[in-house]
């Protein structure tokens, strides 16, 4: 499996994290995160992939993989970075966060489960859009 054509080793192990973490395959995931560092992902991505996670998965899950990863860095000396800090005015992550929106979605962005008026993702949305796809 981890040899076959079509992604890169990295790439593979970006998709076996993201999977891991949003099965809660906490054992496996371990492993995963020791072996994603041998194999020179940083730290800081590989805390990324669990963040992505959480947007799909539930922050719960992507806490759990976070801790995981950092018991790992912490067993080996490896200080993660700190999120540096954001002061970006909220109008701009709104603004590159629907552009960013329309870029992956189209006219659909507005749509279906997408749409801010949808009651489900409402209060959601605007977080999301902001800082998930703006804070990028």
């Amino acid at each position: 499996m981890w040899n076959r054509l079509g992604l890169a080793l990295p790439d593979r192990m970006i998709a076996a994290l993201a999977a891991l973490c949003s099965v809660q395959r906490l054992s496996h995931l371990h492993r995963h995160v020791v072996a994603a560092l041998d194999l020179g992902l940083m730290p800081r991505s590989i805390v990324e992939v669990f963040i992505q996670c959480g947007i799909y998965c539930g922050l719960p899950a992507s806490e759990e993989a976070m801790a995981v990863a950092e018991g790992v860095c912490a067993d080996r000396g490896i200080a993660l970075p700190p999120e540096p800090p954001r002061d970006d005015p909220i109008e701009e992550l709104d603004r590159r966060g629907r552009a960013l929106l329309e870029s992956f979605h189209g006219d659909r962005g507005y749509s279906g489960y997408a749409s801010p008026d949808n009651p489900v993702t409402q209060a959601l949305y605007p977080v999301a859009i902001q800082y998930g796809y703006g804070g990028i």
